[in-house]
């Protein structure tokens, strides 16, 4: 299968490039580093609900080419809106919350080394590392949280499991809807609704999400990126993938231009050559991007599509945004549609 890189170009007229190789290329390296995605799937319990959703983002990272240090940074005119709003990729129950969520629980989102969420509502929890895990302590005590006991955890529990707590005033901006429980080991905090979630997103205690032979090809796929998520397949997407990651890839600078992944892992190597082909297919600058009434050239100015992993049998698309974009086009911006469309699916 050869490996073939479309190139659109942005001032309107379509370029188009063939570099053909050998399709015997890896991902790119993502190894166990604390900031690696690797990492993060190494500190989550393996669930099914961890396995049904995961995502993560180095926070140290989001904050340097964000140009905030805090919530309080978020709305200031120097935040870089090409990347602040990847904040809400790890932690998309909570994001949008600010400053309502710092004020009331001290759980800042642009803070800590990593964030991580896993699982749908209502069984969804997230992860700050690195957090100010004392004033989180504080701030529940004041909201009148009371301890529950549960295995070898402890919960700050507001309300019961699965229930929210529409009568407290300091909750205000719907972060009642999205938090009623934490579980605080120093600089690590938990949260979420229920506390079975809380317990796999916080690890510890049976196999990680890094021992699953997908996701381990996921982050090998993926390569490195400081934003991502880990889903099953998405809606309407090709037969045979067993699971879907998408991140942002780390940039040389600031302003660099965007560069996003999208990965498939599928059963076989034929089965990866017959997909590689369609995602190709459906890269031509002119050409529709499904579900968004655009064509490929006014989101994507390189595209290359190939086979990695031990067995090959994972498709990875790359994609280098046109200069004007924002981050956040696979993971924010782009419709059921148009994933599934761009991974070979329907469309």
């Amino acid at each position: 299968m050869p490996k073939l890189t479309l190139w659109a170009a942005t001032a309107g007229v379509a370029v188009l490039s063939l570099a053909l190789t050998a399709c015997t290329s890896s991902g790119a390296s993502n190894g166990g580093g604390a900031a690696s995605l690797r990492s993060a799937l190494a500190s989550v319990r393996d669930t099914a609900g961890s396995e049904r959703f995961f995502a993560w983002a180095d926070q140290k990272e989001l904050r340097k080419l964000a140009g905030v240090s805090s919530a309080a940074d978020a709305a200031k005119r120097k935040a870089n809106q090409k990347w602040l709003r990847l904040a809400s990729v790890a932690l998309p129950s909570v994001a949008d919350k600010e400053p309502q969520l710092t004020d009331a629980t001290g759980i800042d989102v642009y803070a800590g080394d990593r964030a991580i969420t896993i699982g749908l509502p209502p069984d969804r929890a997230s992860r700050i590392d690195g957090a100010d895990g004392g004033t989180v302590l504080r701030k529940f005590r004041q909201l009148g949280a009371r301890d529950e006991r549960v295995g070898t955890r402890t919960y700050l529990a507001l309300a019961g499991e699965g229930q929210v707590d529409v009568s407290n005033p300091l909750l205000g901006g719907d972060v009642y809807l999205s938090l009623n429980r934490t579980s605080v080991d120093h600089s690590t905090v938990g949260f979420g609704l229920t506390n079975a979630p809380i317990d796999a997103v916080l690890g510890g205690g049976g196999k990680s999400l890094a021992d699953v032979a997908d996701e381990a090809a996921v982050a090998d796929c993926l390569g490195e990126v400081f934003v991502a998520e880990v889903t099953g397949p998405v809606p309407g997407g090709p037969d045979g993938v067993s699971l879907t990651g998408v991140g942002v890839r780390r940039p040389t600078t600031a302003g660099a231009r965007v560069t996003e992944v999208l990965c498939e892992v599928t059963h076989s190597k034929d089965q990866a050559g017959q997909l590689a082909a369609r995602v190709t297919a459906r890269l031509a600058p002119d050409a529709a991007l499904a579900g968004s009434g655009l064509r490929v050239r006014d989101r994507i100015a390189q595209a290359n599509v190939d086979q990695v992993g031990k067995a090959g049998d994972s498709v990875r698309l790359t994609l280098d945004l046109v200069s004007p974009a924002r981050a956040g086009f696979l993971l924010l911006d782009a419709s059921p549609g148009t994933l599934a469309s761009l991974g070979g699916g329907a469309g």
